[in-house]
């Protein structure tokens, strides 16, 4: 996943990051997660699979690690990036939350 370029804008004596091309904040990014809830965010047109979890712990605490860990959305889609997954719509081109393509 490509992280957006951020625009920084001074109002008042605060600064404002935002993405260049969409807009968002980083605030959008830090909501954090077990990786089941983000899984189950996923929408059913994506047909999200994953069969080979790489991404997270195996050797040491699965059920931490999938179940119980918190994380971002950034980190959960690194980590699906890393797994072997079937899906049955190109994945990583959009934000699979809004549907929007990535910037």
């Amino acid at each position: 996943m490509k992280l957006p370029k951020w625009l920084r804008r001074n109002s008042g004596s605060e600064v404002e990051l935002t993405c260049e091309k969409c807009g968002a904040t980083p605030d959008k990014f830090a909501v954090k997660r077990t990786s089941k809830e983000w899984e189950a965010l996923v929408p059913k047109k994506y047909k999200l699979r994953i069969i080979d979890p790489d991404g997270w712990d195996r050797s040491g605490d699965f059920d931490y690690s999938f179940n119980k860990e918190k994380i971002t959305k950034n980190e959960f889609d690194r980590r699906l990036s890393v797994s072997t997954i079937s899906v049955n719509v190109v994945f990583f081109t959009e934000d699979w939350e809004t549907g929007e393509k990535i910037c």
